[in-house]
Parts: structure tokens; C-alpha cells; sequence
């Protein structure tokens, strides 16, 4: 029984480090950001918010990254 709990703790110490990572390289996101995106969400809005959180983050950064570059253009 040890043994079983010294394995998950290291495989959760594991994956709490390295997927904020993982998710960043997807992303193309800041992995603080994707810490402080997680952690706001779940704030805010709970599990729904935590698993909506990182979606929305990546969608603003394109957004103003578009908006910055000036590609995003108004029809009038």
C-alpha cells in the first residue's frame, strides 16, 4: 500500500509540473499564463471554468495578436 502511494504522489507531482508545460508549447501560450488562466477560471466559475479557461486564454491572445498585427480588419 506504500509503495502504490509513494507511485501516485510521484506521478501527480510529475503531471502537475510538466503539463502546464505541455499545454503552453500546444497553446503557443506563456506557461505562467496558462497557471494564472487555470487558477482564475477555477476561481470564477469552478471545474467548468478551469476546463473553459485555457480555450478562452489561447482564443484572447490570438485575438489580440491579430489586433496588434493589424491582419483584423472591420468591414464598414
Amino acid at each position: 500500500g506504500v509503495l502504490a502511494i509513494v507511485i501516485f504522489s510521484f506521478v501527480q507531482a510529475w503531471e502537475a509540473f510538466i503539463a502546464p508545460a505541455l499545454r503552453a508549447k500546444v497553446m503557443r501560450l506563456n506557461p505562467i499564463l496558462v497557471i494564472v488562466a487555470l487558477l482564475i477560471g477555477g476561481k470564477l466559475a469552478g471545474v467548468v471554468g478551469a476546463i473553459i479557461a485555457l480555450p478562452l486564454a489561447a482564443a484572447f491572445k490570438e485575438f489580440l495578436t491579430d489586433l496588434y498585427s493589424a491582419q483584423f480588419k472591420v468591414n464598414s
